[in-house]
């Protein structure tokens, strides 16, 4: 396990400059969500959120030949992310389909209700199979409701664990530039996984390297 606190796209650039190469990147970046408060130290606000999503995407591109990229389509970012697609068709394998099972509804009641995201599977030109036969590109599984210590978008581990535990192998290096609260770190500790995490916020880094390390202890215990 390896933590980096720092921006992702300057610690990218150092990994990059250092040769280091992953077997897999899975991350959720921010949503550009603008109104709807998820991080307590963190303003979710981009000028361009194409722009953003394009230089932490190229820089991915070097670092691993498979990377799994949790998007959602909001109000504020569906051209953004729709252009997103568009411009690395080429590179984009897969589109899986998380199917919320809980989603908050519309705030207006003649909108749809946003109860998808996507996790776009991008490579280097491999294709991309999954550990398990018949896997289906449609996800189940409900948001998670447990909020950590002003973290609002943590991701429900059960989620996170589908995808390493179908995408990845045991002993694989596998890196989220966007760390967060420690969700990617200890499913790849459950499932012996490699992991390195980059986390720009010292509260979220902190929280997640206390996560982390819990359960790193308890597998030492077994």
């Amino acid at each position: 396990m390896k933590l980096y606190k720092g921006d992702c796209l300057e610690v990218m650039d150092e990994m990059i400059n250092s040769n280091l190469k992953f077997d897999c990147i899975f991350t959720s970046p921010p949503y550009n969500s603008k109104r709807f408060k998820k991080y307590n130290n963190f303003e979710d606000k981009y000028n361009c959120y194409f722009t953003f999503l394009k230089n932490i995407t190229n820089k991915m591109l070097v670092l691993s030949d498979k990377i799994i990229f949790n998007l959602q389509a909001n109000y504020y970012n569906r051209n953004d992310v729709y252009k997103f697609i568009g411009e690395y068709s080429s590179n984009i394998q897969r589109i899986i389909i998380w199917n919320k099972s809980n989603p908050a509804p519309s705030s207006l009641r003649n909108r749809l209700t946003n109860a998808h995201e996507y996790f776009i599977v991008l490579t280097n030109g491999q294709s991309v199979k999954t550990n398990s036969v018949f896997v289906r590109d449609v996800i189940n599984f409900p948001i998670n409701s447990k909020k950590i210590k002003g973290h609002n978008a943590v991701m429900n581990e059960d989620v996170c664990s589908f995808f390493i535990r179908e995408f990845t192998k045991e002993k694989e290096n596998i890196l989220d530039i966007f760390l967060g609260s420690g969700t990617t770190g200890i499913v790849c500790s459950k499932l012996k996984r490699n992991f390195t995490g980059i986390e720009q916020d010292e509260k979220y880094f902190k929280i997640a390297e206390e996560r982390i390390n819990k359960q790193e202890k308890q597998l030492k215990l077994l």
